[in-house]
């Protein structure tokens, strides 16, 4: 097995137990509120997304959640989003 397909490898298991990590965030809690965002936020930035990221991350996520009227922990990872917003855009094509 050569270099980038061993890296390829490791990057699938870290996205696997990151978003099994999320999961077991979300079905911890049975409704949406601050302890569960404050929860999500924290194991962002245990999974080293940082600090700034995990707070966008959650500001966005509550909007989301706010404007589609989602009320279940287990639906909010359920519908993507229906664009990005230019903020995100305009930052990617910067990087």
């Amino acid at each position: 097995m050569g270099f980038f397909s061993k890296l390829k490898e490791g990057l699938k298991k870290t996205r696997e137990t990151f978003v099994d990590s999320i999961d077991t965030v979300l079905k911890a809690y049975t409704v949406i509120d601050d302890s569960l965002f404050e929860d999500l936020e924290e194991m962002l930035v245990v999974g080293d997304v940082g600090v700034e990221t995990a707070n966008k991350i959650c500001g966005e996520l509550r909007i989301r959640v706010r404007d589609k009227g989602i009320t279940k922990p287990d639906k909010m990872m359920a519908q993507p989003p229906s664009a990005r917003s230019p903020t995100t855009t305009s930052s990617r094509a910067s990087a």
